[in-house]
């Protein structure tokens, strides 16, 4: 308990005090709130499709760069398939109760084959109509500066390599697409084939925003994120679908996954043509790795508008920091912590991924020195804790953690 109590400094002390001391529960929350308040930048990924409300991102502090740390060899697997139901069409249909059930259970579910090759064909045309038509633009990681003596911030759009993007709503707004991407921006069918399954009561799945993307290849990518968080919008799961013929294994691409469960290893799912992936949201981080040829697919986000429920009270900090390992992870899993545990646990894979997602120039670096002093902010507040949680998945509590992240 001393060990990590020292580590924390005046904080742990302050909290261990208002324990013994038997003050109030308001009291304890308001430590947990010091201690989660880390002001990290939260870069955004646009075009946005979310029709709601966005907070501006924090500010991303400009520094010189250092080479990214070297590479660590994917442990990568191959995930077990579900069969989708015989004549699945359009994805919806191939959600089965077994599939949310393994997305709900695992924060992640794929679906092999849940398009037949003929429909993929007819969408990805539909994809490659949208870019013949000028309705496909660059997607930029968008940073906000903070200006110096105090003045207004300054917001830059750094741009991704190769990865170009159409939002539905608007595609469909011009009249440039009439295809199956429209009917399942306009349908309601996939939503709630998800929503069925998924468990508390914060009401139906109400809202959906549909994206095409077209990776050009060339070592187009995507750095590690997490698509939302309870404090920005309602995204609740991810569904990818992939519309790529004759994918190789030397064509890279792959959507790499961290899952709590697995002590955040990797799993890489490739994108193969007719395979729908679905996760959390708010939960799972992911990337995609470099693709040496062209990328087609198509993003859908599930959510609800509003969201009734308070928030989760704090967790047991007080006993986190005396050592109760149930506590630590309950901690680490709250949706105060979790994005930055998750920072923390990825940190050297994050930035190599800022690097290989973004071309060189000054707005790489600011991404860089911006993730690099998140992680210290993150390390300096939470790390005694955050590690330990690391630990405790890696040895064989991952599963535990896993129930723990509250994503819906």
């Amino acid at each position: 308990m001393a060990g990590r109590s020292a580590s924390l400094g005046p904080l742990a002390q302050r909290i261990l005090s208002a324990r013994s001391a038997s003050t109030s529960a308001a009291s304890t929350a308001d430590a947990f709130s010091e201690a989660v308040q880390v002001p990290t930048s939260s870069p955004r990924h646009e075009p946005a499709l979310w029709t709601g409300p966005r907070p501006p991102a924090a500010p991303a502090p400009l520094g010189p760069p250092r080479p990214p740390s070297a590479p660590r060899p994917p442990a990568s697997a191959r995930p077990p398939d579900v069969p989708p139901p015989a004549g699945t069409g359009l994805p919806q249909r191939a959600v089965t109760p077994g599939a949310v059930e393994r997305l709900v259970s695992r924060g992640w579910a794929v679906l092999d084959g849940a398009i037949p090759p003929d429909v993929c064909r007819g969408i990805r045309e539909d994809v490659e109509q949208l870019a013949s038509a000028g309705a496909v633009h660059p997607n930029h990681t968008v940073v906000v500066r903070a200006a110096a003596g105090g003045g207004p911030a300054e917001t830059a759009h750094v741009p991704k390599q190769g990865i170009l993007e159409s939002d539905m709503l608007a595609a469909q707004h011009r009249g440039r697409s009439n295809g199956v991407l429209s009917r399942i921006q306009g349908g309601a069918a996939l939503r709630a084939a998800v929503g069925a399954g998924l468990p508390g009561a914060g009401g139906a799945l109400d809202t959906q925003g549909v994206k095409a993307q077209v990776n050009e290849g060339g070592g187009g990518c995507f750095p590690v994120h997490l698509d939302s968080d309870r404090s920005v919008d309602g995204r609740l799961v991810t569904a990818i679908v992939y519309l790529n013929e004759g994918w190789g294994p030397g064509d890279g691409g792959a959507l790499r996954l961290y899952p709590a469960g697995g002590g955040f290893a990797p799993v890489d799912v490739a994108p193969e043509g007719g395979r729908v992936v679905l996760f959390s949201s708010r939960s799972m981080p992911h990337r995609v790795l470099p693709a040496a040829r062209r990328r087609v697919c198509f993003s859908a986000w599930l959510g609800r508008a509003r969201d009734g429920r308070p928030p989760p009270p704090p967790p047991d900090l007080a006993a986190a920091l005396a050592g109760d390992d149930r506590a630590t992870l309950a901690f680490a899993a709250h949706p105060a912590v979790w994005k930055h545990a998750c920072k923390g646990a990825l940190a050297a894979e994050w930035e190599r991924s800022i690097v290989e997602s973004h071309p060189p120039g000054a707005g790489r670096d600011a991404l860089v020195a911006s993730h690099r002093r998140d992680v210290a902010v993150i390390e300096a507040r939470l790390g005694p804790l955050l590690r330990r949680a690391r630990e405790l998945a890696a040895a064989g509590r991952g599963a535990e953690l896993e129930g723990l992240v509250q994503w819906v």
